[in-house]
């Protein structure tokens, strides 16, 4: 294991000297953080103001989104406090995130079967929303919102960190795993001597997110392995990662499990998911929650200029999708 630790330490290391202008800790993004761990009662949106001001990256993203077909009114809005209040504390606050950290790491390079930076972020984006979602007091669990939410937009980091360099070795050996039938983490194990989820870790570690973020990424393959009062966040972490590619939201490379009914949170947790039923209601929500807001992620992907008709893997309009609820359907009574 100290190997594994030593070997995703150096890769976060070249990662963060690549000459990326990828910073070191991100101060922003853990005021962000502790802004979405706040109850919405003590958020003073003078203070979200001011953050959001200093960036002027973030006022724009903000203001699109306010303007966009999702969340539009009568009037064009041009202020950030109008566009907070007209998108919902809650959904600036998360939408902030996804935007800053979308920014700060850089844009995944396209190769024959990996995933698209497009790809990527629609599935971390719809990882976060089902862990946020996975947070409400009826899932009878213990994990703030905005940690699984900033877990669930992270935690697949590692894969940036690998997919970004550009030696001729780690190409070869990414190559090596997409053309493979073995499980990934095996693979990764294998060829880099370290896993995406250990790299995530690291990398958060650096970025100084909360403790329990950095090690309930750093579990979510193996929940049962991991120390007793992390298991839940990692559980639930995985859980949510499952529902996401369930969602057909993106393609995640890291397959990790293919259904609910055999996560950790459903086979070996006392939480009320354990319950089949119960799991397979809360899926069924948030997999339908996510399908309606794709139309946000849109939004987004236009304000980047990433074209509707865009290729495999990227976006595409709900109304040109496949409609996905039979096959969903299928796949949640399987398991019931």
């Amino acid at each position: 294991m100290y190997q594994r630790k030593e070997r995703a330490a150096a890769l976060v290391e070249s990662f963060l000297q690549s000459g990326q202008k990828i910073p070191f800790s991100p101060a922003i993004g853990t005021k962000l953080v502790a802004f979405a761990n706040k109850p919405v009662a003590q958020v003073e949106v003078d203070q979200l103001v001011r953050l959001l001001e200093s960036d002027a990256g973030f006022a724009g993203r903000l203001l699109q989104l306010a303007n966009s077909s999702y969340f539009s009114g009568v009037e064009k809005i041009v202020s950030l406090r109008r566009a907070i209040i007209q998108v919902g504390l809650e959904e600036a606050i998360s939408f902030t995130q996804m935007v800053y950290y979308r920014n700060v790491l850089p844009e995944i390079p396209q190769r024959r079967g990996f995933w698209s930076d497009q790809e990527y972020w629609q599935y971390s984006w719809s990882t976060a929303v089902a862990g946020k979602s996975l947070a409400h007091p009826k899932c009878g669990g213990n994990v703030l919102p905005g940690d699984l939410y900033i877990a669930g937009l992270l935690h697949g980091v590692g894969k940036v960190v690998l997919a970004s360099d550009s030696s001729a070795d780690i190409r070869q050996k990414l190559q090596q795993a997409e053309d493979s039938d073995r499980s990934l983490e095996e693979l990764q194990l294998e060829l880099f001597g370290t896993t995406d989820a250990d790299i995530s870790r690291e990398l958060l570690v650096r970025w100084q997110m909360p403790e329990a973020v950095c090690r309930a990424v750093g579990s979510i393959y193996h929940p049962e392995s991991a120390e007793s009062d992390i298991q839940e966040f990692a559980g639930l972490l995985q859980l949510a990662s499952c529902i996401a590619r369930l969602s057909q939201a993106g393609a995640d490379a890291a397959a990790g499990y293919d259904e609910p009914g055999q996560t950790w949170v459903a086979t070996s947790s006392s939480l009320p998911l354990a319950d089949p039923v119960f799991l397979g209601e809360q899926v069924e929500e948030i997999c339908r929650m996510l399908q309606s807001r794709n139309a946000l992620f849109a939004d987004d992907a236009a304000a980047r200029g990433v074209p509707a008709d865009s290729p495999s893997g990227e976006y595409v309009p709900s109304g040109k999708q496949k409609k996905p609820w039979q096959r969903i359907i299928h796949r949640l009574t399987s398991w019931l």
